[in-house]
C-alpha cells in the first residue's frame, strides 16, 4: 500500500483492511462492521466478570508494590487464581469472561501501583535494560539500600 491510499484508509478503514486481508474478494466487509449494541457488554458478562475484576485488582496491586516485578507475572497469576476458582475450568482457553477480565485488570492494577516502588524507593518497577550502565552511582546507591 502506497501512500496514495492513505486518503482511502481514513475514509473506509475496513474495506481496505479486507482488501488488503482477502484479496480474493470473498469477504465482505458488511459481516465484520460490529454494531454499537455488540461492542457494549451484557449484564450477564458484567455479572459473570465482577469476581474477576476484584481479584484482579487485589492481585495487581500486590504485585505492583513490589518492585522489580513485570507486569507479566501478574497476568499469569491472575489467570491461573481465575482458572482455580472457577466453576468450569474447561471453558479457559476458548473466551471466557473471567479467563480475560481478571488478567486484564490485574495487568492495568500493576501500572498505577509501580509507582509506589518508584516515588518512594527511587526504584523502577520494570527497568530498563540500560539502566545500570546509564545511572551507574544511583543503581549501586539504591541496590546497597536494599
Amino acid at each position: 500500500m502506497t501512500l496514495a491510499a492513505a486518503p482511502q484508509l481514513l475514509d473506509h478503514p475496513i474495506d481496505v483492511i479486507v482488501r488488503l486481508s482477502d484479496p480474493s474478494g470473498r469477504i465482505d466487509p458488511a459481516t465484520i462492521t460490529p454494531k454499537l449494541k455488540d461492542l457494549v457488554p451484557r449484564w450477564k458478562d458484567i455479572r459473570d466478570s465482577a469476581p474477576a475484576i476484584a481479584r484482579g485488582s487485589i492481585i495487581g496491586f500486590i504485585f505492583g508494590i513490589i518492585p522489580g516485578v513485570s507486569h507479566v507475572v501478574s497476568t499469569f497469576v491472575s489467570y491461573a487464581v481465575e482458572k482455580r476458582f472457577s466453576k468450569h475450568p474447561e471453558e479457559f482457553g476458548k473466551g471466557a469472561i473471567a479467563g480475560v477480565a481478571g488478567p486484564e485488570t490485574a495487568n492495568n492494577a500493576v501500572t498505577g501501583t509501580a509507582m509506589i516502588p518508584l516515588l518512594a524507593l527511587g526504584i523502577p518497577s520494570i527497568p530498563g535494560p540500560r539502566s545500570c550502565c546509564r545511572h551507574l552511582p544511583f543503581t549501586a546507591c539504591s541496590r546497597a539500600r536494599c
